[in-house]
This record gives C-alpha cells, sequence and structure tokens, in this order.
C-alpha cells in the first residue's frame, strides 16, 4: 500500500497533477512594489527587453505585487517625474485597496521618485508624499554624475563644434527614442543630461527636493573591482575607467558609490574578487541575466522580504 502511494504521488507530480503547490508570500508586502526605471529604456520597447530583467517575477513569484512604470527614457526629471504620478494615479483608481507604495528606483529613478514624492501630486488622490511609504535607491544619481558633466561640458565648452555636435546628436537621439519606444510625443535628452550634472543635482535640485519625513530612505550603490574579459566589459571597462579619470572613486561605471547614497546607506552591492564586481547594468539583471557573481533578482527579493519585515 505504501508503495502505491508513493507511485502515485510521484506519477502526479510527473504529470502535473493536482497536488497543490503554495506560492511563498515572503515578499508579500503591506504595499505594493513601485519599480521606477532609470534614462535610456523601459519595457515598452520594440524588441521587448525589460529593463528589469527577472525581477518582477521573481517578486510576484514571492508575493509581491509590483508595478512598472513607463515614463519618457529620455527627458527631464520634472516631466519624467510627472509622468510617473499620472501612471500612479490610474492605478490607484484601478486598486482602491492601495492605500500607499514602496518605490525601488535604479539609476535617474531615484530623482524622478524624489521630485514625485517631494514636490507633486499624484491625480485623483492628493500630495504623493501621503501616499510613498518608503523609496529605495539602487544607484541612484542623488549627488550627480560626472560622466553627464563630460558631456554636457563638451557642448557646452567647445566653441561652435560642440554645440553643432551636440544639437545633430541629441536630434538624432531624441528621433530614435520616439520611433523605438513607440512615443512621438516630445523628447528632450539634453534636458535629461543637464538634470544628471553634478551643478543640477546638488545646487538646484536637491535643495528643493528634501527628504520627506515619515518616509523610509534608504539606498544601495554598485561597484565594480576591476575590469574583466567577458564581451559586456567591452562597454563597461572604458566608462569605469573614465569615471575614475574624471575622480569619481569607486563607482559602477555610470555612477559613484558617493553619489548613490541617499537616507540610510546600506552599502555597495559588489561581487567577490573571482568577478568583476556589479556594474550599471548588472544592477537590473543585465545584459539578459548574465550577471557573473552577482543574482540581481535574488537581491530584490531580499530587499523586499526586509520591507515587509519591517511592515511596509
Amino acid at each position: 500500500m505504501k508503495r502505491f502511494f508513493l507511485l502515485v504521488i510521484g506519477a502526479m507530480v510527473l504529470f502535473g497533477g493536482v497536488i497543490p503547490v503554495y506560492a511563498s508570500t515572503s515578499c508579500a508586502t503591506k504595499y505594493p512594489i513601485i519599480l521606477v526605471h532609470g534614462m535610456g529604456m523601459k519595457d515598452q520597447n520594440l524588441v521587448g527587453i525589460n529593463y528589469w530583467w527577472g525581477i518582477p517575477g521573481a517578486l510576484r513569484d514571492c508575493g509581491a505585487t509590483v508595478y512598472v512604470t513607463n515614463q519618457d527614457p529620455m527627458n527631464g526629471i520634472a516631466e519624467r517625474a510627472q509622468q510617473v504620478a499620472n501612471e500612479l494615479g490610474e492605478q490607484f483608481a484601478v486598486n482602491p485597496q492601495w492605500t500607499k507604495i514602496n518605490i525601488i528606483a535604479h539609476s535617474m529613478g531615484p530623482l524622478d521618485s524624489r521630485h514625485l514624492t517631494t514636490n507633486l501630486s499624484i491625480p485623483g488622490k492628493g500630495p504623493a508624499r501621503n501616499y510613498v511609504a518608503s523609496l529605495t535607491s539602487i544607484s541612484g544619481v542623488n549627488g550627480g554624475a560626472e560622466i553627464a558633466d563630460l558631456l554636457w561640458n563638451l557642448d557646452n565648452g567647445v566653441p561652435v563644434l560642440g554645440k553643432i555636435a551636440g544639437n545633430v546628436i541629441s536630434a538624432a537621439v531624441n528621433a530614435f527614442y520616439g520611433i523605438f519606444f513607440y512615443d512621438q510625443e516630445d523628447k528632450n535628452c539634453m534636458k535629461g543630461l543637464y538634470n544628471l550634472t553634478t551643478n543640477y543635482v546638488q545646487n538646484i535640485f536637491n535643495p528643493n527636493t528634501p527628504n520627506v519625513p515619515g518616509i523610509m530612505y534608504q539606498s544601495w550603490g554598485g561597484k565594480i573591482n576591476y575590469v574583466g574579459v567577458t564581451p559586456d566589459q567591452l562597454f563597461i571597462g572604458p566608462l569605469w575607467v573614465l569615471m575614475k579619470a574624471l575622480g569619481a572613486g569607486d563607482n559602477d561605471c555610470l555612477v559613484s558609490i558617493k553619489s548613490a547614497k541617499l537616507g540610510t546607506w546600506r552599502g555597495a552591492l559588489t561581487t567577490s574578487l573571482l568577478f568583476p564586481g556589479v556594474n550599471h547594468l548588472y544592477e537590473i539583471g543585465q545584459m539578459l541575466g548574465f550577471t557573473p557573481g552577482f543574482d540581481a533578482p535574488r537581491f530584490y527579493v531580499n530587499v523586499v522580504k526586509e520591507l515587509k519585515a519591517n511592515g511596509y
């Protein structure tokens, strides 16, 4: 009888039977998770590559309610943040059980999220500060970006040629993004670039965007150990070296550790010295999930588990 029972159980498992499978609830936070992307990419695009590779699915598998924003990849903070606010207004309208949200944002996304939280209202609800429970920044440009400084200075500091080249490049970028992301509305990559410069973030944005009392702010930043030999390092490596030369110190190839800090600093995302470390793309599971030495979905699952444990 025991052997027969085991055979029946085995057959049911093998052929996808009716044994109930209970999904994990380890990420079932009190408030939904809102993933806010950075500059240069969003989920709605011609080739269907998700910004947060494998991350929303991993969170949902563990019980989280997840919404991924789709604001402009190329635009200023004010425009992008307003688009996020509008999306959230729609989500609150169709999810009346939502009372607050947990924002997890990457790269330029934390600036959008900070502006939203401090200065904007969610349509149909009211001041966003009343509806944000926590804001988690992952390599956010919270102190400006040295590479943005360099590009902005080349455009504005090189007589005649710099401005001509800048106008041509920005027009081409705006046109490409309008087609690639199915969005023919006005794009402004130069405003986005300026909004990432050290001068703008530190002297204009930060003084006008203080953290809101009662909201939990925390941050991590990626750290590259050395230039590796994988194909992606042909792109990542030179940027990391350039950031070092520009005085950024430890960085993920686009954002320095010192710039990434916001609220409670949780530390650097990196790997053992067997691997090159965690660059700006690995932080969101790119390239297409190839992140040697770093499990991006697991990292975000752990972040959300902690939010749940702390009552968020």
